[in-house]
């Protein structure tokens, strides 16, 4: 049996852990008993038309499984945390935090009210969040909220304790004052009233200080005492004697005129207030920017200003700090103050989930009490490895001791039936389906009874199994050979492990290839499946008609007019159309300089990009008051690489993904223009504009668009469905080598020799002109994953509602791939 692992869940519960188990252990074991359920209890479903009955031990199996340590640890942990869940409220701190972790992925207040603004992505995330409780076994408000306040618990636990722990000098978490004050001091600011300006480079500022006959000297800003001495921003004639250093008022009113200078082309002039902004906000987006504002304070710097310019990005800004409430000094804070600092302090603790686990272990290891050596295995192995699991004896029924009350596998099994019992028998149900699959008789024969099966594929199964036992299982390492087994497959015999780990994940391989394709009479002849004929077509249809493959670099002209340090969408912004028309003039000004460099067309590729690289270096050394590009940096308008580096191949199945549509469109409309491969090089006519901004791409030729046109010989001992009277793909082509390629990689995963692979139906070879890699890849990702398991199992199932509820979430997944 395989870890099937819905990425869905693997986001939310902490871990999921292979595991199986059987009522006695047969394999070179002695006197240890294992833990199992009582009772006779079966459930019966229906599948295909066919009964499945499974019984409560069965579905015990799944459980440990799939659920294994992580749900037990929440039966235990539910124990442990008694008194403080019944404490935690909705709208508690830890229980918001928790509920924005699993919603948003973020506990960022701004980041969430962002999200959760925006009504698609609201609307995306709260049917996510639902879909991932459903799946957890919370289907109800009440349910999702108490799953929460038992997380919120445990933070609001491990909170407490470490807290103590801060104090006890041997302790990894001991924090002293100076660590609390540095906290405080690096993530606590009130709001404050500043200029914050945005140059192409540390010329341009000091070019505006400069006209503002502005003098550095002695880190001071100072104004030479005679206009007519004046000899730059730097000079050694500059002494104390003979400049004046500027009073605040003066290096404010400075800092207003430098500000207005610069935006005075879109943005409304500002006054000596200033603008108001916030760390957080300021902090998400220019961290770096938001430090040094933020930290000016007369006590560090005699004017609450920077000399130089903070590199961030592209730009080079200048901060000055008008005004703000300083933040109280630390050695005044009160004893409440102190005390919700050391709170937040803790929850960034806790955010690890390496630290929240240690501390949860502490007191997991002083209340916990394995009588089962496998769960004890793998809280060894997951959660504390000083657990010692090789001595246990085990017990009939009592899995684990939590203080002084035994949790049996009866009550384990009945916390899960609370939880969600019925995706465990779903999950149990697939092995069990197995040897009833329409592939099991062509590879295995009609008996049933994988341990009395003799089919040559078993046996090779086995043959694997053994040679793998023999080089690497070690008793002075596991013990015995038992939980040898269980620690490198989740089983602990060798009949399972032929079962559940060869046989059945052989067969669920297959399962896919099988669904995925129809039957036919004709050897050699393979057709997809109507119900995935529009997929296929639609891979064929993306790929081969946006094909492109080319050379590309790619220039980005771009604005930040909120200076919000993110690339503006040029459509969202009011009163464009001057804007556009400068941003078409830089384009203008850059290709005639490319057409001056390459007046002769005697210029190779990267010859031009290299120019282009340094038209580039140019633009961002330029000053304000350049002649060519003054006009365009005092708009605002920034020039950087795009999206590729020179000189690198792309083509449309790699990167399609990865570029905006707009690109992706300019991109094929090159290639596919006539003429265009006699080229040596193309730069475009046009911009494209995109979220990013405008792109200049210059382009060449790398392969041709492949045909895959193909006749066959009378003669040919080629597969018949290679044959093509169209350049496109056929249906039949992409098929054929989807089967073959499906086939391929199954063998060589399992390790099998293909001589003994007897399968009816095997397509003979393709031509090897025909390279259908792309389309292979991207059918193959889809076909092989979970969720297209999961809606082929689910699909089949009858008179079960969470079944059907299932079918809707993998069928959600899927479509998302």
């Amino acid at each position: 049996m395989k870890n099937r692992i819905l990425l869905i869940i693997s986001l939310i519960l902490i871990s999921l852990v292979l595991m199986a188990c059987n009522n006695t252990i047969n394999n070179d074991t002695s006197d240890y008993v294992l833990p199992n359920v009582t009772g006779s209890e079966t459930v019966t479903l229906t599948y295909d038309g066919s009964p499945i009955t499974l019984t409560k031990k069965q579905i015990y199996k799944q459980v440990k499984y799939y659920g294994g340590i992580s749900l037990l640890l929440q039966c235990a942990d539910e124990i442990l945390l008694s008194e403080i869940i019944p404490t935690i409220t909705t709208d508690s701190k830890e229980y918001i935090n928790r509920y924005n972790r699993i919603k948003y992925s973020t506990t960022n207040a701004s980041e969430v009210a962002e999200l959760s603004g925006d009504a698609e992505k609201e609307e995306k995330l709260e049917r996510q969040y639902q879909y991932t409780m459903y799946l957890m076994g919370f289907d109800t408000l009440a349910k999702q909220q108490a799953y929460i306040k038992f997380l919120a618990a445990r933070d609001v636990y491990a909170k407490t304790k470490l807290k103590d722990l801060m104090n006890d000098k041997l302790s990894d978490f001991y924090t002293t004052d100076e660590t609390l004050k540095s906290f405080y001091e690096s993530n606590y600011y009130n709001d404050c009233y500043g200029i914050v300006i945005n140059y192409s480079n540390l010329n341009d500022y000091l070019k505006a200080l400069e006209d503002e006959k502005v003098v550095i000297y002695n880190s001071e800003l100072r104004k030479a005492s005679d206009p007519s001495l004046y000899d730059g921003v730097f000079s050694r004639k500059y002494t104390d004697d003979n400049t004046v250093k500027m009073s605040n008022d003066e290096v404010k009113a400075l800092f207003v005129s430098l500000y207005n200078t610069v935006y005075s082309t879109y943005l409304e002039p500002i006054t000596s207030q200033g603008i108001e902004y916030n760390y957080e906000e300021l902090k998400e987006n220019a961290s770096s920017i938001a430090t040094k504002l933020f930290s000016l304070n007369e006590n560090e710097y005699t004017y609450m200003a920077t000399l130089d310019t903070v590199k961030y990005g592209t730009v080079n800004s200048v901060c000055y700090k008008i005004s703000g409430e300083a933040i109280k000094d630390y050695s005044l804070l009160t004893s409440a103050e102190k005390n919700a600092l050391i709170d937040d302090y803790l929850d960034e603790l806790i955010s690890d989930t390496t630290k929240l686990n240690t501390v949860l272990n502490e007191l997991r290891s002083s209340s916990i009490t394995f009588y089962d050596r496998e769960f004890a295995f793998d809280y060894n192995n997951s959660y504390d490895s000083s657990y010692n699991f090789l001595n246990l004896k085990g017990d009939e029924t009592k899995i684990i001791k939590v203080n002084d009350r035994d949790i049996t596998a009866d009550q384990y099994y009945e916390f899960v039936r609370e939880r969600n019992l019925n995706y465990y028998i779903f999950l149990g149900s697939l092995p069990e389906i197995a040897n009833q699959l329409p592939i099991y008789s062509l590879l295995y024969g009609n008996e049933k009874d994988i341990n009395k099966n003799a089919s040559l594929r078993k046996a090779d199964f086995a043959n694997t199994l053994e040679a793998y036992i023999e080089k690497n299982y070690s008793k002075n390492i596991y013990g015995d050979l038992a939980l040898f087994l269980y620690a490198k497959f989740g089983l602990n015999t060798k009949e399972d492990v032929l079962k559940y780990y060869y046989v059945f994940n052989d067969l669920e391989a297959l399962t896919v290839i099988y669904n995925t394709f129809s039957e036919t009479d004709v050897p050699c002849e393979v057709q997809i499946n109507p119900d995935y004929s529009d997929k296929v077509s639609s891979v064929i249809d993306d790929l081969y008609d946006n094909f492109y493959s080319l050379y590309a670099y790619d220039l980005l002209i771009f604005t930040d007019r909120d200076n919000d340090y993110k690339r503006d969408d040029l459509s969202e912004l009011s009163n464009t159309s001057e804007l556009y028309d400068l941003i078409n003039n830089l384009f203008e000004v850059i290709k005639a300089k490319i057409d001056e460099f390459d007046s002769d067309d005697d210029k190779t590729y990267q010859e031009v990009s290299n120019k282009l690289l340094e038209i580039l270096g140019e633009y961002n050394e330029a000053s304000r008051d350049d002649v060519t590009y003054g006009i365009y940096k005092r708009n605002g308008i920034f020039l950087a690489y795009g999206n590729y580096n020179s000189g690198s191949a792309i083509d449309y199945s790699s990167y399609s993904e990865k570029l905006t549509d707009e690109m992706n469109e300019t991109l094929k409309t090159v290639f596919n223009t006539n003429g265009y491969k006699d080229l040596k090089y193309h730069l475009n006519q046009s911009l494209t504009f995109d979220k990013d901004g405008a792109h200049i791409t210059l382009t060449k030729p790398y392969q041709d668009k492949p045909s895959f046109k193909y006749e066959l010989t009378e003669d040919s001992t080629l597969n018949p469905k290679a044959a093509n009277d169209s350049d496109k793909p056929s249906i039949d082509q992409v098929t054929n080598a989807l089967y073959v390629s499906l086939y391929k990689s199954l063998l060589t995963s399992k390790d099998i020799a293909k001589s003994k692979f007897e399968i009816e139906n095997f397509p003979k070879d393709f031509p090897t002109s025909l390279v259908l890699t792309p389309y292979i890849e991207k059918l193959t990702s889809y076909f092989n994953s979970d969720n297209f398991l999961n809606v082929y199992y689910a699909s089949k199932f009858t008179g079960s509602e969470s079944i059907l509820k299932y079918l809707e979430i993998y069928n959600y997944y899927l479509n998302l791939e």
